[in-house]
């Protein structure tokens, strides 16, 4: 059995709850076994260094989704960032990866990482994931930490209590998903910070350019959100974007990448970098107050402009930043080899 306590991993309430489960899992290997302990881990950190704040938008019939990060897959980008190995099983069936898991959860003394229905849960244990197909169920990531014969025991978000999923119910669940399941593998070594904010922040910068796959770029999300809204402000599935904001410190994560940034300005002697942790601050102020005027059913037009503004001049100023910073980096490569 692997053991979690409350008064060894405290979250912050009402985070969202993918982002406590991380920290769950991150914060378990750094105290249980010294790895990455560099890094002050906290929801706010994760969330910087897997994805920062982006923003995707998609309506699904009477849906409205909001995802306020540049990542569909947060687990994968945390640990790009944090070189840390993400081990994918596929076990022959079900019951064999319950009896693997078993096996490793016995050996290695650390919880490993399993996507499930939603269904599976308890409804008091549900959140609404992100859904951008809509032949796609609802489903979360769970932590397993012991298996028994009649048992799974999970954790799945900030509450880290037990919960005792039936046996056969679990095995139900992993067989849907073809009896997948993952651990991680930490590096033996710290990571370098400086090493840490260049990759996050030159793959924020790739990503607000780019966008993610076919979703279109940021502005263009932000810009159909702010559209679909002033449309229709008194659909009720707005109630959804606004939960999924509030779990991401009610301004989409602004506030906690300004956080984020203003470290990065220190540890890369970055006064860009300090300025875009100003503006951040700015937009943190600007979408609390756009989210309050939507709960309210009305629509600030002129604080939507500002924040497509400020958005975009966040961008170009990290952009020129890492621009000089990688200028930099040639030129002490090049005196550094005569």
């Amino acid at each position: 059995m692997v053991f979690i306590t409350n008064d060894r991993v405290h979250h912050e309430k009402g985070c969202h709850p993918q982002l406590s489960l991380l920290k769950t899992l991150f914060l378990f290997q750094q105290q249980q076994f010294g790895k990455l302990t560099k890094l002050s881990i906290s929801e706010a950190f994760l969330f910087s260094i897997s994805s920062g704040p982006g923003f995707i938008y998609k309506a699904v019939g009477e849906d409205r989704i909001v995802v306020a990060t540049h990542s569909l897959n947060s687990l994968q980008d945390l640990a790009t960032s944090t070189g840390t190995w993400i081990n994918r099983r596929f076990s022959a069936t079900g019951e064999q990866a319950l009896i693997e898991m078993a096996d490793y959860l016995s050996v290695w003394k650390a919880p490993v990482l399993v996507t499930v229905p939603q269904s599976l849960f308890p409804s008091s244990y549900r959140f609404t994931e992100e859904i951008f197909y809509e032949d796609i169920e609802p489903v979360t990531k769970c932590l397993v930490t012991h298996i028994n014969e009649c048992d799974v025991e999970c954790r799945i978000h900030s509450e880290n209590e037990a919960i005792v999923v039936d046996r056969s119910k679990f095995l139900e669940a992993i067989n849907r998903y073809r009896n997948r399941w993952v651990d991680l593998i930490f590096p033996s070594k710290d990571i370098s910070l400086n090493w840490i904010y260049k990759h996050s922040l030159s793959r924020q910068i790739h990503r607000v350019e780019a966008g993610w796959q076919s979703f279109g770029t940021p502005k263009q999300n932000m810009e159909q959100f702010f559209h679909d809204f002033a449309k229709d402000p008194n659909a009720k599935s707005w109630h959804d974007v606004f939960s999924y904001a509030s779990s991401l410190a009610d301004d989409f994560g602004r506030a906690w990448y300004a956080a984020f940034l203003r470290e990065a300005s220190n540890q890369l002697e970055s006064r860009a970098i300090e300025e875009a942790a100003s503006i951040y601050e700015r937009l943190s102020l600007q979408w609390r107050l756009c989210l309050n005027e939507m709960r309210k059913g009305r629509f600030p037009q002129e604080v939507t402009e500002q924040i497509l503004s400020l958005e975009e001049e966040v961008t170009m100023l990290l952009k020129e930043s890492m621009k000089r910073k990688e200028e930099e980096q040639l030129v002490y490569n090049i005196s550094s080899s005569v």
